[in-house]
């Protein structure tokens, strides 16, 4: 096929995909520690980059990493996807491959994923990340070379700390171990082992190892190990199971060895921050809450220097920020002040923490990276993440409240144009995972369905956390059933207000969202005239039994879900695959063949199926693709391709006529192999 190339398209929707869904200009940008220099991986369709650039004036850059995808065999799912500085002249990176590719001497497994054998063979469809360092002057090693047993582990780059007052180590968690990794010769050493299920540790601000978690899989059982000093006893503080009882967790460290802040639900349905006396294991006062919002979904900062608490960071309607400590909050001021009505994210900072970058946006601008130096009291613009929309007008975000059919209370965000007509086309957006929330950060993929026109709409629906207990707990076993009623009740209100045009609403989504909108085809035929998926869930019970991935085999997904065995007819009724025959309304399938999170056979199994039932179906196969997209070149082409599909059934009258008159049974299906198809 031909390689796509922005620069010479002839169709001006392409030029706008790409412009909003090609990779940011820089990544995973990270300060050295003297705050020198700045490490960034810049990615483009067939390599990743490492890059440094110059703090000081005129901020040169030069290159010292490349990975081209095709590199041992992985075709396009082979990425650099973290780094790091464990001094100023080394950087740790690592990249992320399927699971069999070759640099651990493991074969790479050439045939189709949707191979029903190889999918319930372990790591049929993982991915495995791998540790690199490179000087300055771009010599680089594999660090895990020696490690007994790092050609079967999985993972390899979680970093605990990079430790900057040991510039020779770093800590990582392997294997539910704490290690101390030297960072050229890659020899390890462990400082805390594996012990009582606990495998998530927790350093505080000197770097010792001072908090660890349990986060039982099979049992659910969810427990607290701390210790004031790295020499004394752990003390179990709690266990308890999360989903049927409440309790308090680890939120953060403070000045005071003795002293800890944790996250609880125990006395109220929205989590609150309290300090946890652990001489005493006691609970001390309330530090903050903010209901209805739960404030787990955040973080704490804490100073790097001596611990103390600064701020809050939580989501409400947007991020924000509860300051704590004074001298922060000046410092916090001078920074909101030259940032004013823009949203501000901090992104790293200098040992000294007096150079510090943010990325910057705002709703008439995309993100730009800017470099601050609190001594010198001086704000430098180094880059726009996204610069083919720079002096575009960008879409607006907006908070919304609806009530459900039965009473709950339902929070989203509505995007569109400045001036889109009313009642107009809507897309609803449902969100990956039902564990996560949406809020209103950039989003290139909103951004770029709304410039085509769409309003979108975007809903926490049950289930979404941040929101309280209460609230994420009435998802239980509601797949196919209230979970999508929120849904269809939101896009009614929104019909209801003029803003959506009745026969001109879509759906589409990603994993579970891509669920939720096949799903809406069967449960309201008439409210969607099109819909969208990429790697969507389509089995319930084959995602609960295998799927490749032991993710879904905790007893809370059990919970959640349904259970296969007690209750088949309910997953079956709440499976689109298995109401195929009852979709009469237009599909867009897409998929990766190396997703590691939905089986690709799923997607595959579904589009035959709507085929065989005489629905319109497109399915388009992006070989080497995992269930998010690396290749930019593959996410600009189906993304096109999505709205085109969109446009066809949501805009123009006369098209979505004729294709109605067709009477169906018309498929699509091509594959975008590497997705390099001309336009």
């Amino acid at each position: 096929m031909t390689e796509i190339d922005p620069g010479r398209s002839i169709d001006p929707g392409y030029r706008l995909a790409a412009a909003c869904l090609a990779n940011p200009t820089y990544s995973t940008t990270a300060l050295s520690p003297d705050g020198s220099l700045i490490a960034a991986i810049r990615t483009t369709g067939d390599a990743d980059r490492i890059v440094v650039i110059e703090t000081a004036a005129p901020h040169t850059e030069r290159e010292i990493v490349t990975e081209y995808r095709s590199a041992h065999r992985t075709r396009s799912s082979r990425v650099i996807r973290k780094l790091g500085w464990p001094s100023n002249d080394r950087i740790v990176y690592s990249i992320e491959t399927p699971y069999g590719s070759r640099e651990d001497g493991i074969p790479y497994v050439t045939e189709n994923r949707l191979d029903q054998k190889q999918n319930k063979l372990f790591g049929a469809r993982e991915r495995k990340t791998r540790l690199y360092v490179s000087t300055l002057e771009g010599e680089t090693r594999y660090l895990a070379r020696r490690w007994q047993g790092a050609g079967e582990a999985l993972t390899q780059d979680e970093v605990i700390d990079w430790l900057w007052d040991d510039p020779d180590h770093f800590m990582i968690r392997y294997a539910g171990d704490a290690l101390l990794v030297h960072s050229w010769i890659g020899t390890r050493h462990t400082v805390q082992s594996f012990r009582n299920g606990v495998s998530s540790w927790v350093v505080d601000h000197r770097g010792v190892v001072r908090a660890g978690g349990e986060f039982g899989l099979q049992s659910g059982k969810r427990s607290l190990y701390v210790r004031a000093a790295k020499h004394e006893p752990w003390k179990r503080l709690n266990r308890y199971n999360p989903d049927t009882e409440r309790g308090f967790w680890f939120a953060g460290f403070s000045e005071d060895p003795n002293l800890i802040y944790v996250y609880s639900d125990e006395e109220s349905d929205s989590t609150v921050l309290y300090e946890y006396h652990l001489d005493t294991k006691t609970r001390g006062r309330e530090v903050f809450q903010a209901p209805p919002y739960d404030l787990h979904t955040g973080t704490l900062r804490s100073s790097p220097l001596d611990g103390r608490l600064l701020a809050i960071n939580y989501f409400a309607d947007r991020p924000t920020s509860r300051i704590v400590d004074p001298e922060w909050a000046r410092r916090w001021k001078v920074i909101a002040e030259h940032f004013r009505g823009q949203q501000v994210s901090q992104l790293s900072e200098d040992a000294s923490t007096q150079k510090m970058l943010f990325q910057v946006s705002s709703e008439q601008s995309a993100p730009m990276i800017w470099l601050h130096d609190a001594e010198a009291g001086t704000f430098d613009r180094l880059f726009d993440l996204y610069p083919g929309l720079e002096g575009r007008t960008l879409a607006e975000t907006e908070a919304i409240r609806f009530k459900a059919r039965d009473g709950s209370d339902l929070h989203g965000y509505l995007t569109r144009l400045p001036g889109a007509s009313i009642p107009g086309p809507v897309i609803v957006y449902p969100h990956d995972e039902p564990h996560k929330r949406v809020d209103a950060d950039w989003n290139p993929i909103i951004q770029y369905l709304a410039s085509a026109g769409y309003s979108v709409l975007q809903l926490n629906d049950r289930g979404s956390v941040g929101f309280g207990r209460r609230h994420e707990r009435s998802r239980d076993r509601q797949w196919g059933e209230a979970i999508q009623d929120d849904i269809d009740d939101a896009v009614q209100q929104l019909i209801a207000e003029g803003i959506a045009a009745k026969g001109r609403i879509g759906i589409y989504g990603q994993g579970f969202g891509g669920y939720i909108a096949l799903h809406a085809l069967v449960k309201s035929p008439n409210l969607y005239s099109a819909a969208g998926s990429w790697g969507g869930v389509t089995d319930l019970s084959e995602t609960l039994n295998n799927d490749g991935r032991s993710r879904w085999k905790k007893k809370t997904d059990r919970r959640i879900i349904g259970d296969r065995l007690t209750d088949p007819k309910r997953l079956t009724r709440a499976s689109p695959l298995h109401q195929a025959n009852r979709i009469k309304t237009p599909v867009l399938i897409g998929y990766g063949t190396q997703d590691d999170v939905v089986d690709p056979a799923q997607s595959e199994r579904m589009a035959r199926a709507l085929e065989r039932n005489h629905a319109e179906v497109e399915a388009y196969r992006y070989e080497g693709e995992p269930h998010r997209f690396i290749d930019e070149r593959n996410r600009i082409d189906f993304y096109r391709r999505l709205t085109k599909f969109f446009d066809r059934h949501l805009k123009d009258d006369r098209v979505t006529r004729e294709a109605k008159s067709i009477g169906g049974g018309r498929k699509i299906d091509r594959t975008a192999a590497s997705a390099h198809a001309a336009h």
